[in-house]
């Protein structure tokens, strides 16, 4: 969120002439945002990823060996899935289920070890979080909607495949010292193919995906200092490799980001194929 008042700075700079007009500066503040909404949704992505382990406890607050659950809040059994009460995750409000799966695909009350071989994830995501950069202030409203299934988990376990699909709603809107606002829009269509992770191997040590994409098909409306909007569409894929430096595409054009940084200025470096 910190470089979003810089971006919005050199927007109301830009010389376009009208909603949709090609203005390569623009388009440029115009991918720079999309790069920082997109690499914030990885990163939850990846902390709820990571909370998955012996027992279920972590940041889905979720410990599956009974109907009931008191790591955080409390979690109750519908005849198919586990519905939990609200918590927090980035100062964020997280609603979340949770439902297993034997080795057959059928619903199953309680997390077996042995016997469970899928797990479905929804969680949903909402709220507002402020930021600042020197007198420049920053208010995003977030509103994300994820389903993830967890599969390979029978027998002896190195790795569990991860898919899904969700959609993603972020709005910033931008006040500048002068008082002048602008607004950034964002909605998103998201797909995980075959995301790959490593089981913990007990250690402090960050894993990250070794392999696998997530896809969007985002749509943005800019809302420039004098009142003018543009329209742009972008197709971003993210590609996992094993390491915290992951290449995000927007539109074919990759940049590298470095998934171990929060901030913007530590985490992006753009370079051309």
């Amino acid at each position: 969120m910190i470089a979003a008042g810089v971006v919005f700075v050199a927007a109301a700079c830009s010389d376009g002439t009208g909603p949709q007009a090609q203005d390569p500066l623009l388009d440029e503040v115009v991918d720079q945002e999309i790069l920082s909404v997109v690499a914030d949704g990885v990163s939850q992505d990846l902390d709820l990823i990571r909370a998955f382990g012996p027992g279920m406890m972590g940041g889905l607050h979720m410990h599956p060996g009974g109907p009931t659950h008191e790591s955080s809040g409390s979690c109750t059994f519908d005849g198919t899935s586990h519905v939990c009460t609200r918590g927090s995750m980035d100062a964020l409000e997280m609603s979340r289920s949770v439902t297993f799966f034997d080795e057959f695909g059928d619903p199953m009350e309680v997390y077996h070890p042995e016997l469970t071989g899928s797990i479905k994830f929804v969680f949903d995501l909402e709220g507002s979080r402020e930021g600042f950069r020197d007198e420049t202030s920053i208010l995003a409203t977030i509103d994300r909607h994820q389903e993830k299934t967890v599969s390979g988990l029978l027998n002896t376990e190195t790795t569990r495949e991860w898919n899904g699909e969700g959609t993603d709603e972020t709005y910033r809107e931008i006040t500048n010292p002068l008082g002048e606002q602008s607004a950034f829009e964002l909605e998103a269509t998201t797909e995980a193919e075959q995301v790959i992770m490593p089981v913990p191997d007990g250690t402090d040590e960050m894993r990250w995906p070794l392999s696998g994409t997530i896809t969007k098909q985002v749509k943005v409306t800019l809302t420039r200092f004098n009142g003018e909007t543009v329209n742009r569409e972008r197709n971003v894929v993210i590609e996992f490799n094993g390491t915290n430096i992951v290449t995000i595409l927007i539109n074919g054009e990759p940049t590298e980001v470095d998934l171990a940084q929060r901030r913007d200025e530590d985490r992006f470096r753009r370079h051309h194929r």
